[in-house]
C-alpha cells in the first residue's frame, strides 16, 4: 500500500479529500493529515509517505518550502499540489520541484483520480527503471531482494525481483530501501 499524507490548512478540505475516494481501492492508505508546514514536515519524517497532497498556502513552512526540503533531503515522496492559486508563478516554482501534478481548487473526484493515476504510473515507471538498472549492474538491489538472494540462493531476474518486492511491500508497505554500502 502506498502511504498518502494530506496537507491543507482548511480541515474541511482535508476531510473532503480523505473521503472523496476509497483510498484502499487504489492501493493507498492515509497515514495522516496536517494543517501547517511544521506538523507536515514532522509527519513526513515519521511516516515517510509515498505521496503528498499539498496545499501551497499553509502556515510556515509553506508548501513550496516543503517541496524544496523534500528534494534537498532526497526524501522519496511524490507531491501533488492542491491549491486555489492559478498564478503561473506558483505553478512554475512547483515544476522546479518536480511535482507530479497541480490540482486547482475546487476539483472533482475525476481530477483527483487522474492525478493519482499519474502518480501510480510514475511509481511503476520508476520501479521498472530500477529493476532494469539492477539487472544491468548499474544500480543496487532493494534490501529485501538482497536478503532473499542471500537466503534462497535464487538468481535476481526480473520475475524474482518483482515477486520479492511485491511480497515485502505487502508486509511492510515499502520495498525501496537499498543496500549499497553507503551511509
Amino acid at each position: 500500500m502506498y502511504k498518502v499524507l494530506l496537507v491543507d490548512d482548511e480541515s474541511l478540505f482535508t476531510d473532503y479529500l480523505a473521503h472523496l475516494l476509497v483510498w484502499e481501492e487504489w492501493g493507498c492508505t492515509l497515514c495522516g493529515t496536517a494543517s501547517d508546514g511544521e506538523t507536515a514536515w514532522e509527519m513526513i519524517l515519521r511516516h515517510r509517505p509515498d505521496v503528498l497532497f499539498l496545499d501551497i498556502n499553509i502556515p510556515p513552512p509553506d508548501g513550496l518550502e516543503l517541496c524544496r526540503r523534500l528534494r534537498e533531503k532526497k526524501i522519496p515522496c511524490e507531491v501533488i499540489i492542491v491549491s486555489a492559486h492559478s498564478d503561473f508563478a506558483f505553478t512554475k516554482k512547483a515544476i522546479r520541484y518536480d511535482v507530479v501534478d497541480y490540482l486547482l481548487k475546487p476539483f472533482d473526484r475525476e481530477e483527483l483520480i487522474q492525478a493519482l493515476t499519474s502518480y501510480l504510473g510514475r511509481v511503476a515507471d520508476g520501479r521498472a527503471r530500477l529493476l532494469r538498472r539492477c539487472l544491468q549492474g548499474q544500480d543496487t538491489l532493494p534490501v529485501p531482494c538482497v536478503m532473499a538472494v542471500m537466503h534462497t540462493g535464487e538468481q535476481p531476474g526480473t520475475a524474482f525481483l518483482t515477486r520479492v518486492c511485491g511480497e515485502f511491500e505487502k508486509q511492510t508497505g515499502s520495498c525501496w530501501g537499498v543496500l549499497d554500502g553507503r551511509d
